[in-house]
């Protein structure tokens, strides 16, 4: 079922993460993940699951979701927000991440308003929904 490199469990080339040998941030991550009730579409078998191999980077991800939904979605960034991701990133990287961030949206920005195709006949790397009145 799957290419030889893969892990039947994880389904990716990586094994799953083992709560055991996590630090505590990392478990807490973890916790969120294994949760059937979790926002996580996949759990740990997701893209969620990866970065718990890196236990900084699962730290890393964590405040740059939390940074960007409040760039993005709240309009503000929440002064703890702001001095956990300049301890976490310090100021360089900092900057570069939500310059990162803006580019992207931006870019999605373009697209949208545009409404960019692919070429014909090329399949979308991800599912699309179909909005309502158009047919497939």
């Amino acid at each position: 079922m799957y290419p030889p490199d893969v892990d039947p469990q994880s389904g990716c080339r990586l094994p799953l993460p083992k709560r055991e040998e996590l630090g505590p941030d990392a478990q807490l991550v973890y916790d969120s993940l294994a949760d059937p009730r979790g926002a996580s579409l996949r759990g740990l078998r997701g893209p969620g699951g990866i970065p718990l191999h890196s236990p900084q980077l699962a730290r890393s991800d964590r405040i740059v979701i939390e940074l960007g939904r409040e760039i993005f979605t709240a309009r503000k960034v929440a002064p703890e927000t702001f001095a956990r991701a300049l301890r976490q990133f310090g100021r360089r990287a900092l900057v570069d991440l939500v310059a990162l961030m803006g580019n992207y949206a931006g870019t999605a920005a373009l697209l949208t308003a545009f409404d960019m195709q692919l070429d014909p006949g090329r399949p979308p790397p991800l599912p699309v929904d179909q909005p309502s009145g158009d047919k497939p």
